[in-house]
């Protein structure tokens, strides 16, 4: 089941000259910004802080009474090289309802996050984009959420958009069982909602399944022993021999084939290819 919902306007005025510089359409933060206030979560995740903007967005709806517990796998934004989340450095008064912690897997910080026994109400995700980047931090969060918990997953689209991404994200948002939430308008506000099934534990195999598909980068080995042991504390034996078996099996393919094809056609186009 799915259902499409229009959200527009949502994000305070002084703060649209922050979200701007992030790498999301206006639609698209209209859309996280709706669904936190339509549903009101009080403890929130964000696993892909880049710039910050969507910290900003987050934060504008959650309000006074929530927190938001940010993570970001680098210590810097990619595109500017500036510290993770630096554009809540211009916004001090909303940094006291964020903890942000950086490098390393998600996995790693997921504990102190919920040391008050609290689990997270919503999740948005926005990470590698790539295989097994999304699957992989989701099974690491997924124990971590409430039972009925909503997961906002961006780029869900992005493979149709741009001949050189790959479809991870649409992947993922299809495998998550529960209701499913787009925001209404054209196919390029590629971003959905999951309104998370109770017994979505029950068929958590889905989501280790998309794990037998091609990885596309390497997994370090400090972060793969960090996510065996995540997993082994709250997956079954049989699931984490499974995921033994899909880690050895596993050929790294550094870049897919659309990704080779449209840096040579870009590169012939500049008279860069070499």
């Amino acid at each position: 089941m799915f259902i499409r919902k229009a959200y527009t306007d949502n994000i305070s005025k002084e703060l649209l000259g922050y979200v701007s510089k992030g790498l999301m359409r206006r639609q698209e933060q209209f859309f996280i910004s709706g669904i936190i206030r339509e549903y009101n979560p009080g403890k929130i995740l964000e696993v892909g802080v880049a710039s910050g903007a969507s910290s900003i967005v987050i934060l504008d709806a959650l309000g006074a009474g929530g927190k938001l517990y940010s993570h970001d796998y680098s210590n810097t934004d990619f595109s500017t090289g500036k510290p993770a989340g630096y554009l809540l450095d211009f916004l001090p008064e909303m940094k006291k309802n964020r903890i942000l912690r950086t490098g390393g897997m998600c996995c790693n910080y997921l504990d102190e996050f919920c040391s008050d026994g609290e689990k997270f109400d919503l999740c948005f995700l926005d990470t590698a984009h790539r295989n097994p980047g999304e699957f992989l931090d989701f099974l690491q969060i997924l124990p971590y959420m409430k039972k009925g918990g909503i997961l906002i997953l961006h780029d869900i689209s992005l493979h149709a958009l741009k001949a050189d991404r790959s479809p991870t994200c649409c992947i993922l948002y299809s495998a998550v069982k529960g209701q499913k939430i787009l925001p209404a308008g054209d196919f390029s506000v590629n971003i959905g909602a999951v309104v998370l099934d109770d017994d979505i534990m029950d068929n958590i195999f889905d989501i280790f399944n998309c794990l037998r598909l091609p990885w596309e980068y390497k997994i370090t080995k400090e972060d793969m022993i960090a996510v065996k042991k995540c997993f082994a504390k709250h997956y079954s034996k049989e699931l984490l021999q499974l995921f033994e078996e899909f880690c050895n099996r596993q050929t790294i393919t550094e870049q897919s084939s659309n990704h080779q094809l449209f840096r040579f056609i870009k590169a012939v186009k500049n008279n860069l290819w070499v």
